[in-house]
């Protein structure tokens, strides 16, 4: 599990940015801190994601500056630490390449080939895609990059002992 201490921060080595509680830091955690600050900066925004528990989470661990203010900065940080931590394509950042990971790579793409918005419960996806779902490299986010991880997920899942 990510640790602040992954990344160059202000804050507790141990503190944990496991913000949603699923157990997993990752782009939906992100996606937390940018909600909450979304409410901070725009006073008559509630976002539709967060708790009072997460709010409070938020407050007590998600200034990883150090500034004493949760804003983009905070996200951006959690951002490049889940990159740091975690294997190109695994998006829900679980050590795991696999469908689950094709997946998100496909509805990225799909949604970006049309012009759709991911809603407020999804953007967390969208971050984690945006972070890791560059699997072949080439610096595009596609179908190729989900068809190379199914492809490397099959060969895994099939080798003989």
């Amino acid at each position: 599990m990510l640790t602040v201490s992954a990344i160059p921060l202000k804050t507790s080595a141990q503190t944990q940015i496991d913000l949603n509680g699923d157990g997993l830091v990752n782009g939906y955690d992100a996606n937390l801190i940018m909600e909450r600050y979304m409410e901070i900066a725009v006073q008559e925004y509630n976002s539709p994601v967060l708790t009072d528990e997460i709010r409070a989470q938020i407050g007590a661990v998600a200034d990883l500056n150090g500034d004493d203010k949760i804003n983009t900065t905070d996200s951006t940080l959690l951002l490049i630490g889940i990159k740091n931590d975690n294997k190109a394509g695994d998006i829900n950042c679980d050590g795991i390449l696999d469908g689950r990971d094709a997946s998100a790579i496909l509805s990225y793409y799909a949604k970006r080939a049309v012009g759709k918005e991911y809603s407020a419960e999804e953007r967390g996806l969208e971050l984690g895609v945006g972070v890791l779902g560059d699997y072949d490299g080439n610096s595009t986010i596609d179908a190729r990059d989900a068809s190379e991880l199914l492809r490397t997920y099959v060969e895994a899942s099939t080798v003989k002992n």
